[in-house]
């Protein structure tokens, strides 16, 4: 608590970060408190982190791009808060997916090479939700969170080839 309250007011002096990723580490540091933290300063901390994570949401949401890694990294985030905090794990699968979609929709008519920095945010993603449907059903998949349909359906088969390759976003 002592090291995260300093770099809280730190994030809020006036300079040119966007306003998404001041209150998406907002969420992050509350987020740190809360795995640590027990009973009513847990629940506070979670709280603040939420309410951090849904203002950072409203934010990216109007002002980003879909595919833009700073709204990337705060679904990424957010998602895992709602996995580990929260404990609301359809939520996380929610949260992830809804912007790997729309990322990948944008990305996908965009062209290969247009939002190379969003790359790693995009695999992350991809791999926490494989990751959480192995977890939640013992590896057998799952309906609510299903990447392989999602990829399909939203990229064409060159490029869902190419992500599982790797070499779709090569630097």
């Amino acid at each position: 608590m002592f090291i995260c309250s300093p770099v809280l007011h730190i994030l809020f002096v006036p300079f040119l970060v966007h306003d998404s990723f001041k209150y998406c580490r907002k969420g992050d540091y509350y987020r740190y408190l809360a795995e640590f933290s027990m009973g009513t300063e847990k629940k506070a901390a979670a709280d603040q982190a939420l309410m951090a994570y849904q203002h950072a949401m409203v934010v990216a949401s109007s002002e980003l791009s879909p595919a833009h890694q700073i709204r990337l990294g705060l679904a990424l985030n957010f998602s895992v808060f709602f996995y580990e905090i929260m404990n609301s794990h359809e939520r996380a699968c929610q949260v992830a997916k809804q912007a790997f979609d729309e990322a990948a929709a944008e990305m996908n008519s965009a062209g290969e090479g247009a939002y190379k920095e969003s790359a790693l945010m995009m695999q992350l993603l991809k791999d926490n939700l494989a990751l959480w449907m192995s977890e939640l059903t013992g590896g057998k998949g799952h309906l609510f969170c299903p990447v392989s349909k999602t990829v399909s359906k939203t990229f064409s088969v060159a490029v869902v080839q190419k992500i599982i390759a790797g070499t779709f976003w090569s630097f």
